[in-house]
């Protein structure tokens, strides 16, 4: 985590949320990996080594196996996978490869703080199709097998056999997963199948389950996972809040007391954008009226704080929420 926060580029603007993203849609989502050569003050070498690595990797080499062997980043126990990030997160030489760089491309080595990287990027989302057969029901599970390995259609079997019949009467479409960094199960499954591949049966709980990765527009956009959130804040800091004020002389108590008079406020009908305008203390938040932009529940600069109220519903008014720089009253707007 310390050297992934090494790596991110905190730019101004909100105190809550870093960067902003404002306009009408989501920013682009994309996901890195990479292999970590430490610097050494005392080696010429190290530079030299990851030039090396990236020859063999792009000759064929198996990117785990040399992860394991010279990676120096604790990350390398998941994969060596930084995660997902948008435009204007990671410094700019990362931010740069990554989004320029095709899915798969392997980066010439990269300089940072941390050492020499190694860096690729991969795939963020996976559209799967699926078929589940209950676990008592042998029989079905070895029709499915046979007839899978018979080139039979996958959509037609699943319409067919599979008992989630939510999912069987749109032949078989799951979901377009989003990568984690502790995916599991069947999602982790997803991302280790080519396009076009199809899983063995894979024992769960209660069912049986086969996927299918597909590309992302064979299956619903309404499937596609979605951590995004839209939301507008206020801010009502006081004197020992961080970022506070050189002249803030209001206490904590008080805060909250102004705090409190808001929420009343919006419950009463009034529109928080409207208070914002005249009253916020959040950087920029006035001219924005309270407008905190697109926020990533997963986002690496994302707090508690506000990973909790992103999960609250549309126009869900609730009781002001203390984060480091002070109270804070949010309203998810999509």
């Amino acid at each position: 985590m310390l050297m992934l926060l090494a790596l991110l580029l905190q730019a101004p603007g909100s105190l809550l949320v870093q960067p902003l993203y404002l306009d009408e849609r989501p920013p682009e989502l994309r996901t890195l990996r990479h292999i970590l050569i430490a610097d050494d003050p005392q080696s010429e070498r190290d530079e030299e080594l990851a030039r090396s690595l990236v020859e063999r990797l792009r000759k064929g080499a198996d990117f785990q196996e040399l992860l394991l062997d010279h990676s120096s980043a604790a990350d390398k126990q998941v994969g060596g996978i930084l995660g997902n990030f948008t435009p204007g997160i990671l410094e700019p030489a990362l931010d740069g490869y990554l989004f320029r760089a095709p899915v798969g491309e392997y980066s010439d080595p990269i300089r940072t703080s941390a050492g020499h990287h190694i860096l690729q990027r991969l795939d963020t989302y996976a559209a799967v199709l699926t078929i589940e057969v209950k676990l008592e029901d042998e029989a079905r599970r070895d029709e499915v097998t046979r007839r899978l390995a018979a080139g039979e259609d996958f959509a037609k079997l699943a319409g067919e056999l599979s008992c989630e019949r939510e999912s069987a009467q749109r032949g078989g479409q799951f979901a377009i997963y989003e990568r984690g960094l502790q995916d599991r199960f069947l999602k982790a499954l997803a991302f280790d199948l080519p396009i076009g591949g199809t899983s063995e049966a894979v024992q769960g709980p209660t069912n049986w389950h086969w996927i299918r990765r597909v590309p992302l527009d064979a299956v619903e956009p309404a499937l596609r996972e979605n951590y995004w959130v839209r939301m507008r804040g206020i801010l009502v800091q006081f004197d020992i809040a961080q970022a506070a004020a050189k002249a803030q002389t209001r206490n904590q108590q008080e805060a909250k007391t102004i705090a409190d008079s808001i929420v009343a406020r919006l419950r009463a009908g009034e529109r928080l954008s409207d208070i914002a305008a005249q009253f916020n203390e959040d950087r920029g938040g006035m001219a924005r009226q309270g407008d905190l932009g697109w926020i990533h529940r997963r986002g690496p600069f994302v707090s508690p704080v506000l990973k909790r109220m992103a999960l609250q519903k549309v126009g869900e008014i609730v009781e002001p929420q203390i984060t480091n720089f002070g109270y804070l009253i949010a309203v998810r707007e999509r």
